[in-house]
């Protein structure tokens, strides 16, 4: 067996998505403004987080504690996997889902690894290929492959971070369908830019 089939053998490439709240703030007026800090009422936190070892045939998905709109839990389960990682891919990762799982693992005081390395795909699309967009979803569909999971919209977060136990929970089993659905177009993304 040659060093660089051990190698690859041996990397252990996590491939994942986050799904997160919204935000609430105080406004005077709509229309576009600058909302400051101190506007803000309470944080970003992680409502599911969907992921898979690349390669493997699972996707597995892990969610906020949905009762109390908590993720201190799915933090805590989610870094015995990320932390393990050789080596992250995602679609805005870079910018978005890497640094909510490092400012979550900061807020409960757990360690994280801000050192494993990482492929966000979106940001290979905008320095390889001039796309019309580079949305997940443009970019599935004009590599050919299926579209992403429709669901209800902004109606889903609603229903999840407001909505009564039922329509929560209806709208988290939602949620976590189409987070897994990602997981499967960043794998297929990557292995066709590959």
């Amino acid at each position: 067996e040659s060093l660089s089939t051990q190698i690859k053998s041996e990397t252990k490439i996590l491939v994942y998505d986050i799904e997160t709240t919204r935000i609430k703030a105080h406004v005077w007026w709509t229309g576009k403004q600058y909302i400051s800090h101190s506007q803000l009422i309470g944080e970003t936190n992680i409502i599911s987080i969907s992921y898979k070892w690349l390669g493997s045939e699972k996707v597995e998905c892990i969610t906020w504690n949905n009762k109390n709109k908590n993720d201190k839990e799915l933090i805590k389960s989610f870094l015995k996997i990320y932390n393990e990682a050789d080596f992250v891919i995602g679609v805005n990762n870079d910018n978005f889902d890497n640094r909510l799982i490092n400012v979550r693992a900061l807020k409960y005081n757990f360690d994280v690894n801000v050192h494993v390395r990482s492929l966000d795909l979106q940001r290979e699309a905008k320095r390889l290929f001039r796309l019309p967009s580079y949305s997940m979803a443009y970019i599935a569909k004009f590599c050919g492959f299926e579209e992403k999971y429709n669901h209800a919209g902004v109606s889903m977060w609603e229903d999840i971070q407001y909505g009564n136990k039922e329509k929560s929970e209806k709208a988290l089993k939602e949620m976590v369908k189409y987070n897994d659905q990602d997981v499967l177009t960043t794998e297929q993304i990557y292995l066709y830019f590959r």
